[in-house]
Parts: structure tokens; C-alpha cells; sequence
């Protein structure tokens, strides 16, 4: 099976493409330029992304986007995660939250797949939780998120950011299996059988 990945992200594109070949699934990248909707709430940026592209690709396809939900702000960014983070910067981000005692947060990354032989959309999230930081870090591991220097996975100790290449590699083969592309993947080879 061959699925097309609409996205820019090509962190996103090669763990997609790592996850879903041992599924026998090849995955292609596209670029396309998608407007987004101004919302925090992910499940509707997803969908209308989705739809977008269904306008124009009548084939297999996946959309991938993610927020971060911080319960000390009510949830906010949420989905305006990556325009908030670049607007304002990491530092001034981290002011939002002066004088917090509770500093977790959520890391959702939702995908949806888009099945051209039923015209069916199937919405599959993918949710990491820990805490963000009192200052942002000076590592320079970046994955792609923009989250790397401000946000602590849990069972860490520190952000992703300041990981050497072993930690990183162990956070990362803890949590692949819980991966949106490790479900879908696992979707679709049901699916065949």
C-alpha cells in the first residue's frame, strides 16, 4: 500500500516512514500549502486540512498536525502552539506561565488518514505527557516540534533538547509503539487480513 504524507515536516516524514514500512506501507511526501484554522482545539485544524487536500488528492493520504495543552493556562495554545511560539519566542512563552506551580502539559500530535477507495476520514491522536519548563534550555536537539527546549517528557529529566543520541534514541523506542503511524499501520494490515 502506498500512502501520501501532506506535510513540510520532514522529521515527521522520515518517523512516519520508519513506522509504517515495517507495516509494508510506503509513504511519499507532498508539500502542499494549506491555510489552518485559528483555534486551539487540534481535532478541527486536522479535519479541515484534511478536507482541503480531499478537494484536490484522490488518494490515499495522511495529515499530521499537533499542540500542546498546558493545564495551568486552560489548555492554551493548544493547536496555536507553533504561530504562538514563533510570534512571541521561547522566553517570552515561558513568562505565560510566571508564578505556575502546576507546569504540566500534554503533547498531542493527531494524524488522519484519508481512505480513497470508502471517501472516509479516520482521525488517530497520539498524546505525550510531562511538564514544561521554569527556563528555556540551551540544548540544540531538534526533532521537528518546536518543543524540544521548553518541555520535559515524562520519566525524564530533562528537555529533549539537552538529549545526547542514546537518550534520545531510548525516549524515542519507548514511544514509537504508541505512535499515531504505529495504529494506523496496524489498522490497515487488519484491515487487509
Amino acid at each position: 500500500m502506498k500512502i501520501t504524507f501532506i506535510t513540510t515536516n520532514n522529521v515527521k516524514f522520515n518517523i512516519a516512514c520508519d513506522v509504517l514500512s515495517r507495516y509494508g506501507i510506503t509513504v511519499e511526501q507532498r508539500k502542499m500549502e494549506l491555510s489552518e484554522l485559528k483555534t486551539i482545539n487540534l481535532d478541527d485544524v486536522v479535519m479541515d486540512k484534511a478536507k482541503q487536500v480531499a478537494k484536490t488528492f484522490k488518494e490515499n493520504f495522511i495529515v499530521d498536525d499537533s499542540g500542546l495543552y498546558i493545564d495551568a493556562l486552560a489548555d492554551f495554545p493548544g493547536a496555536l502552539f507553533k504561530p504562538t511560539i514563533y510570534t512571541l519566542g521561547e522566553e517570552k512563552f515561558l513568562r505565560l506561565m510566571n508564578g505556575e506551580k502546576n507546569r504540566r502539559a500534554r503533547f498531542v500530535s493527531e494524524l488522519i488518514f484519508y481512505n480513497s477507495k470508502t471517501n472516509e476520514f479516520s482521525l488517530i491522536p497520539t498524546i505525550m505527557t510531562g511538564t514544561i519548563v521554569d527556563t528555556v534550555s540551551t540544548g540544540t536537539r531538534r526533532v521537528g516540534y518546536s518543543l524540544e527546549r521548553i518541555f520535559v517528557p515524562d520519566r525524564e529529566k530533562k528537555p529533549i533538547a539537552e538529549m545526547d543520541d542514546k537518550e534520545w534514541e531510548a525516549l524515542y523506542s519507548r514511544t514509537k509503539t504508541k505512535l499515531h503511524y504505529e495504529e494506523l499501520g496496524r489498522k490497515l494490515s487488519s484491515d487487509k487480513g
